[in-house]
């Protein structure tokens, strides 16, 4: 739940030009909307999910709890882009790979 005068880091997206990173202070909570001074303009934050939504554009960016939550989703994606380049730049299954070991991995990543 989110509360006056808590801080968030806020990741704002300006299309594909550029990104703006800043911790921002919730001025307002309602129901379904959170508010924040924000730069160059006041944001609108989704309770639910913490995106930063504009009246005219939809989603702006998103809001977390902290820089290092950011940080650590960030790391995730990373992470994982490089494991499925690896995946599609491999010719061939390795060596010793078995059927269990194959449906184990698809178990684990949700796959099945």
């Amino acid at each position: 739940m989110l509360s006056v005068g808590q801080e968030l880091y806020a990741v704002l997206s300006s299309g594909h030009r550029y990104t703006t990173k800043n911790n921002i202070t919730i001025t307002k909570v309602g129901r379904k909307w959170a508010y924040a001074k924000g730069i160059p303009h006041d944001l609108k934050i989704d309770i639910a999910t913490l995106a930063i939504m504009s009246d005219n554009y939809g989603k702006r960016g998103q809001c977390y709890l902290s820089q290092e939550e950011y940080e650590a989703e960030q790391a995730i994606i990373n992470n994982w882009q490089e494991f499925r380049k690896k995946i599609v730049d491999k010719h061939s299954y390795p060596d010793g790979l078995t059927m269990a070991q194959i449906e184990e991995a698809m178990q684990v990543l949700g796959l099945e």
